[in-house]
């Protein structure tokens, strides 16, 4: 019988949980430092986003490291930069690869007593939350906004950058703590698995019942540890028998 390999990444380890930076008093005269990452309209949307926190909260927009790829994180010499600065905001997660490294960057500032925004498509937003959990700082502030932005239209953008000035805002002076990214629950069997649809030795993994046709359909999930570089993750591989 074939076997199908799917990769779920909405899993966490029981990870020690980092603490994040502490926050601004206030942003009137905060020096804010932004993290292009080179995804279309990033640019266009920190351009709308700096006067609105100059003008309304009275921030001071400092420099904007813009990275090479979204792929990338941020440089040794961006973070030297950026740590001259009393909060960082970041855009935009907006695929896999730019959400994710996007909460590893926005983790390794807060680390170093940065606060920070990291701005996430709502196509993203979940898996940002499941991956900052995962890093161990369940609570990383992540702001929502509507996907897709590398293909809205300018106007678009603005407006977008718009709607959320006011969260930003309230994120670096207001802190609410989230609610932990839940891990998906595992049953662990003795003896091998006890389906007699499943013949696998005892390892972690779990069954779910009901294939389109209302015949059982077993699904068998192990732990597996992420490539390095993401420490904390783990996937569950899920076999469709």
């Amino acid at each position: 019988m074939q076997t199908l390999a799917v990769m779920n990444p909405q899993t966490v380890d029981n990870v020690t949980p980092v603490r994040i930076a502490d926050l601004l008093a206030d942003l009137r005269g905060a020096s804010i430092g932004f993290v292009d990452n080179s995804k279309v309209n990033a640019d266009l949307f920190l351009g709308r986003l700096k006067p609105l926190l100059r003008d309304l909260f009275g921030a001071t927009p400092g420099v904007t490291v813009r990275k090479l790829a979204p792929k990338d994180e941020i440089s040794v010499a961006d973070l030297e930069q950026l740590a001259r600065h009393d909060a960082v905001i970041q855009c935009f997660g907006d695929c896999g690869t730019s959400t994710s490294m996007s909460v590893a960057d926005g983790v390794r500032l807060e680390r170093r007593g940065i606060p920070t925004v990291t701005v996430c498509s709502s196509a993203f937003y979940k898996a940002a939350r499941f991956q900052a959990a995962g890093r161990g700082m369940a609570d990383l502030p992540i702001i929502e906004i509507p996907h897709p932005m590398h293909t809205a239209p300018e106007p678009v953008v603005f407006q977008r950058a718009e709607a959320i000035v006011d969260s930003v805002a309230e994120v670096l002076t207001r802190r609410a703590t989230r609610a932990e990214a839940p891990p998906l629950a595992l049953v662990r069997r003795g003896g091998g698995c006890r389906s007699h649809r499943c013949r696998r030795p005892s390892v972690a993994h779990q069954h779910r019942g009901g294939g389109r046709s209302g015949h059982p359909l077993a699904v068998c999930a192990d732990l597996v540890q992420l490539q390095p570089g993401y420490p904390s993750a783990t996937l569950q591989v899920l076999r469709f028998k």
